[in-house]
C-alpha cells in the first residue's frame, strides 16, 4: 500500500524550515548498523558519562498513547519566524488539547548549550518527567 511507512525505516523528529523537508533525512536500520559499525564511538560516551546508567524512558505504568500522560512539547528557536510557528498553531492547538497540562511549549536561545538549557528548566541528562518537560 502506497504511503505506509517502512517498517525497517527510522524516522526523527523536526522539520528543516527552509526545505519544509526532513531535519534529518529518515535512515534504513541496516544503514544505521552500518554506521555504527564503522564509528561506534563508545569509548568517547564511556569516558564523558562513565559507568552511570542513562535512563531516556518513561516511569512504568504510564500509557505511552495517552498525552495526558506522557505530555508533549515543542522547542523553537528563539529566532524563529511567525510564519513558520503560524504553519505549525494548528498541531499546537490539537497537541495542547490532547496533553492538557501537560503540554509545553519550549525555547533553545541562541548558543545555549544542552546543559544550560536542562539548567533553565529544572531537569537533568536521563531525568525524565514529563510534568516538567514532556
Amino acid at each position: 500500500m502506497a504511503g505506509t511507512p517502512d517498517p525497517d525505516t527510522i524516522y526523527l523528529n523536526g522539520i528543516d524550515p527552509e526545505t519544509g523537508t526532513y531535519a534529518v533525512p529518515p535512515v534504513t536500520i541496516a544503514s544505521l548498523v552500518q554506521h555504527v559499525a564503522i564509528r561506534p564511538g563508545g569509548e568517547e560516551i564511556g569516558l564523558k558519562h562513565g559507568e552511570a546508567v542513562r535512563g531516556f524512558h518513561m516511569p512504568f505504568g504510564v500509557d505511552l498513547q495517552q498525552l495526558d500522560e506522557i505530555g508533549w512539547g515543542i522547542v523553537f528557536h528563539e529566532d524563529t519566524p511567525q510564519e513558520v510557528r503560524n504553519a505549525v498553531a494548528p498541531l499546537i492547538e490539537h497537541r495542547r488539547k490532547q496533553a492538557g497540562k501537560r503540554f509545553r511549549i519550549l525555547t533553545y536561545k541562541q548558543g545555549e548549550q544542552v546543559r544550560d538549557w536542562y539548567e533553565r528548566h529544572d531537569i537533568s541528562a536521563g531525568n525524565v518527567d514529563s510534568a516538567i518537560v514532556p
